[in-house]
């Protein structure tokens, strides 16, 4: 009997001190635009993806959406904000409806 409990507490003790980097799944970072693929943004998205998978590839994993197939900016905005996409690249005119704080970068 005394050894099956040895044999639980070290099966149990062997799960307590795993390291967590073994068990962990990648980091889905997710980012969306509407523009094409030639437009300056999306240039400035791979270039985060490029970095991001060079610094910490292993831990994180960079998706960009473009050509609008998150939908429009009014959709991105919505997903945004129920966390399915984390970053988006939009006008800040696009915002004014949910924050009149930002009709201030509308200024001329």
């Amino acid at each position: 009997m005394k050894i099956k409990k040895y044999i639980a507490i070290s099966i149990l003790s062997a799960f307590m001190f795993c390291p967590a980097g073994a068990v962990q799944a990648k980091t889905v970072v997710t980012m969306a635009h509407t523009h094409e693929e030639s437009h300056p943004d999306h240039k400035g998205f791979l270039a985060f993806k490029e970095y991001v998978e060079k610094k910490a590839g292993d831990r994180y994993e960079v998706q960009i959406y473009a050509n609008k197939t998150s939908g429009s900016n009014e959709n991105v905005i919505d997903l945004v904000k129920s966390g399915s996409i984390q970053f988006m690249a939009i006008s800040t005119s696009n915002l004014e409806p949910h924050n009149k704080k930002y009709a201030v970068f509308s200024l001329p």
